[in-house]
């Protein structure tokens, strides 16, 4: 009877349950790469081709480091109004008014601008910061400007090499 217990403790650990996930599988030299090797399964498929990578687009990183890079707006100062503070029969030398002839000519450009089918909501942007796509937008077509700019000194020089050669 104390000889089974003992069988079972003696027993290998692996001839029970699944394999060890963790344990590192051995590969064979000639399928560690499946792209060099000459047998070919049905039921596999294998792409084989050049591994660049993931690669961003260099307009969006650098409209990103633009976006970063930016000057940071000021906070608004929070001062406290002190034009009512005055003592005496006097009363509020400066109150507070709307420009009603600023307003007639911001609303007759509005009229304008609609009449002929522009966008007024240029108009109301106190802050022109550029957005990300902006600058993106921005960063894209300096980077088409300088490559035509290189196609062009390219074609020059070529033209004017082949200029320079004397006919034979």
């Amino acid at each position: 009877m104390l000889i089974a217990p003992a069988l079972l403790v003696l027993a290998p650990a692996a001839a029970y349950g699944p394999e060890d996930p963790l344990k590192a599988k051995v590969r064979p030299a000639a399928l560690a790469d499946p792209c060099q090797s000459a047998k070919v399964q049905p039921d596999v498929i294998v792409v084989c081709g050049k591994r660049e990578g993931y690669r961003i687009d260099a307009d969006v990183l650098a409209a990103q480091r633009q976006y970063r890079n930016r000057p940071r707006p000021k906070p608004p100062e929070r001062l406290a109004g002190t034009s009512c503070q005055v003592v005496g029969t006097m009363g509020c030398m400066n109150p507070p008014t709307i420009n009603l002839l600023a307003a007639a000519a911001t609303a007759a450009t509005m009229l304008r601008k609609v009449a002929r089918g522009e966008s007024i909501g240029a108009m109301f942007i106190t802050d022109p910061t550029p957005s990300e796509y902006e600058l993106y937008k921005a960063a894209k077509r300096e980077r088409e400007e300088q490559e035509d700019f290189a196609v062009a000194t390219a074609e020059l020089s070529q033209t004017t090499s082949s200029a320079k050669e004397p006919a034979e």
